[in-house]
């Protein structure tokens, strides 16, 4: 934000509310600080700087959001009817709520990160065995991200930030490649709880 805009709105100090920009086709700039004190659905004269171009105008506040977000599921049984191998992405072939450009790769089990950024990432999945999960980035495993249980019939809930370099990078939630044994998806019949399917989440949501 550039310092020559001074403090909009009717507080003294008012705050620094970072947001994400879009155009109408989709997401272009990020972390331009907007100041002033702002009502959800009211405009307000704005002023920023994105990069070295000087932006100024009127907006309307319609919701605060981070960046994109998405929602992909995988419903047991049907779904992840095969093993997991070593190497290999669990599927999550099911769309939910979306917002923004994440989106499936062209290979089964990957998800396209469009912008370079900080990225939270969230999955959960149901497995039968002994096993562990990892995020891979463009092929490349995520040591830190790795997840797993030895005994027990916990799920394996996975939590962390990813930081990309590039746009456009892929991302999967895999078997670690050096495990020795594929990894089975619980499903509804064998979980022993009825005929539910059992469902598995990743949930992808850019923070700046």
């Amino acid at each position: 934000m550039s310092s020559d805009y001074p403090p909009l709105g009717n507080g003294s100090v008012p705050p620094q509310l970072e947001a994400d920009v879009y155009s109408s086709d989709g997401f272009f700039s990020n972390n331009v600080q907007v100041y002033g004190w702002f009502t959800q659905g009211t405009s307000a004269q704005i002023g920023a700087t994105i990069g070295t171009l000087l932006v100024t105008g009127s907006a309307t506040l319609n919701s605060l959001v981070n960046g994109p977000t998405a929602d992909f599921y995988a419903l047991m049984p049907s779904d992840n009817s095969a093993t997991v191998a070593p190497g290999s992405p669990v599927l999550f072939p099911n769309i939910g709520s979306t917002n923004g450009n994440i989106v499936p790769g062209t290979v089964a089990g990957t998800f396209i990160l469009p912008f370079v950024g900080t990225y939270e990432i969230t999955f959960e999945v149901s497995v039968t065995e002994a096993a562990q999960l990892i995020v891979v980035i463009n092929s490349l495993e995520q040591l830190y991200t790795t997840v797993g249980r030895a005994t027990g019939t916990n799920q394996l809930v996975g939590y962390c930030f990813v930081t990309t370099t590039v746009p456009n990078s892929v991302l999967s939630i895999n078997n670690p490649i050096g495990n020795p044994i594929p990894i089975t998806i619980t499903t509804g019949s064998s979980s022993g709880q009825g005929g539910s399917s059992i469902s598995a989440h990743l949930v992808i949501t850019k923070l700046f």
